[in-house]
């Protein structure tokens, strides 16, 4: 990973339920239904090709919760298991070594959308 920027590699799976569908299982997770967070969110989405059917997304996102903004950015590798490692880091490469961020942006700061929700 360049200098720029470090982070831990996260592997999750998105599930997109009606609202009603949630409401109905968190209480069979053992999950509270009490706390929602309303999230405004507008992103910018970039696909970096590496190479055959394997490249990497890229997604720049700006979020609004609890009456804060936050900048975001993902990436979101894909392709042959084999590849996509290569892919994350060609791309995080072409994102990151022309970016001139004092300090850059450490580990410390990584997490998949899952962990920032829990940290509002």
């Amino acid at each position: 990973m360049p200098a720029a920027g470090s982070g831990q590699l996260e592997q999750w799976q998105r599930w997109s339920l009606s609202r009603s569908a949630i409401t109905r299982l968190f209480p069979r997770l053992g999950l509270p239904t009490e706390r929602w967070v309303e999230v405004g969110k507008r992103r910018r989405l970039a696909t970096v090709p590496y190479r055959g059917e394997a490249g990497c997304r890229v997604e720049l996102t700006e979020l609004v919760a609890v009456g804060q903004t936050w900048t975001t950015v993902g990436f979101e590798a894909f392709g042959p298991e084999p590849d996509r490692v290569p892919a994350l880091q060609a791309a995080a490469e072409r994102v990151f070594v022309p970016l001139d961020l004092p300090g850059g942006l450490g580990a410390d700061l990584s997490c998949g959308y899952p962990g920032w929700l829990a940290t509002l």
